[in-house]
């Protein structure tokens, strides 16, 4: 019984750390840039948000080889479970210069932006295709 309790209680403290997630479409653009309604859809994505450590945490799962990978994302602007934004900066360099991401999630659309010296060289999008709150979205 003890362990059945604990383990609910930390069930509990790691959904308060995280929202649920919602469910995207994964598109790919590449350096084309174009509508995101044009671009291939390779996988799905899921966007967990944690106010609290002004983290995201994105997964994706891509269709052609089933792999699954999750990333945390530091530094973001979070308004709230729908609208955040955050900025990183590779550790690696590309071309002698810092590999800039910009991730934006808004209004059910995301978009991810590369930059090198401030100019936008890869595109990744997609939409809201499912979300803890609603199911038959």
């Amino acid at each position: 019984m003890r362990k059945l309790l604990l383990v609910g209680l930390m069930l509990i403290a790691s959904g308060n750390a995280y929202s649920g997630g919602k469910e995207y479409s994964y598109k790919n653009c590449g350096d084309e840039l174009k509508d995101c309604d044009k671009c291939k859809q390779v996988g799905k994505v899921t966007f967990k948000v944690s106010k609290s450590l002004s983290s995201v945490m994105e997964t994706k799962s891509i269709f052609h080889n089933g792999k699954i990978n999750s990333d945390v994302i530091d530094n973001c602007k979070i308004f709230d479970d729908d609208t955040f934004e955050c900025k990183t900066i590779s550790e690696w360099e590309v071309k002698n210069s810092h590999l800039n991401e910009i991730l934006i999630l808004s209004n059910g659309n995301w978009e991810s932006y590369y930059t090198i010296h401030g100019k936008i060289f890869s595109k990744k999008c997609g939409t809201e295709i499912k979300s803890d709150f609603n199911l038959f979205k």
